[in-house]
């Protein structure tokens, strides 16, 4: 099964793009205006959960994972 959310935009055509959160925006804006800039931001619980995973896993037991959950 495949469980994409889909939008859709002025024309009534189904769209992949989601709006941005205010956590993204700020994280952006901080990013933007930094005077030294961090290489990677992460943004949200998930994103912090698969780094946090990708650190302590192996490589192959880590990319099973990623290529069940999509």
């Amino acid at each position: 099964m495949n469980h994409k959310k889909t939008n859709t935009d002025n024309n009534g055509k189904e769209s992949n793009h989601t709006h941005m959160s205010s956590r993204h925006c700020g994280t952006i804006s901080r990013s933007v205006n930094a005077n030294r800039p961090k290489t990677h931001y992460l943004i949200g619980l998930r994103t912090r959960l698969l780094v946090f995973l990708h650190s302590i896993l192996p490589a192959r037991c880590f990319s099973c994972i990623m290529l069940h959950a999509s």
